[in-house]
């Protein structure tokens, strides 16, 4: 009975493999998938459940606000953040604190951003993207999640993919 249920849990894991492939799942070119995800101000990233091919097409849409100065009503933004240079004078307690993932001009402290196998992107209110590999996260532009700079509030994000084909290596 043993050797059967080993058996069955191989065999069931055997078959879920494709599903972790990434790359080697087969994809119809076309073929659509979208989320509505919620990411909260406080949620450095946030694992979006899509395996991302460089030929897939990814189109992101989010509303709400973050407040990131322990939840202060005069710190809240959009998901295309904080005007960096802006942040490093009015909040530089705050900036003081530790760096952000994304430190550039064209990055809003607090911004939606996106991660994949080669790295971090700003994604901000709405953004089309192409060119990504791997597991897709969703994050905010922050590394004062819990300290006494703390975050509050949250962004609803739409995701759609299209799937643009298999990859072959």
């Amino acid at each position: 009975m043993k050797k059967i249920l080993v058996l069955l849990v191989i065999v069931s894991f055997c078959a879920t493999m494709p599903l972790y492939a990434g790359n080697n799942k087969p994809l119809k070119p076309g073929h659509v998938e979208q989320k509505m995800l919620r990411i909260l101000g406080d949620n450095a990233w946030l694992d979006t459940g899509f395996v991302l091919n460089p030929t897939d097409r990814v189109t992101v849409n989010a509303t709400g606000q973050v407040f990131f100065s322990n939840g202060a009503s005069s710190s809240g933004v959009g998901p295309d953040g904080y005007y960096r240079n802006h942040y490093i004078s009015d909040y530089s307690g705050d900036n003081a604190c530790c760096g952000d993932p994304i430190e550039n001009e064209t990055c809003g402290h607090a911004a939606l951003i996106g991660k994949d196998g080669n790295g971090m992107f700003l994604l901000g209110k709405s953004k089309l993207i192409t060119g990504k590999k791997g597991k897709f996260f969703i994050g905010i532009n922050d590394c004062s999640f819990k300290t006494k700079y703390y975050n509050t509030g949250e962004f609803n994000v739409a995701i759609k993919v299209v799937r643009g084909g298999i990859i072959k290596k």
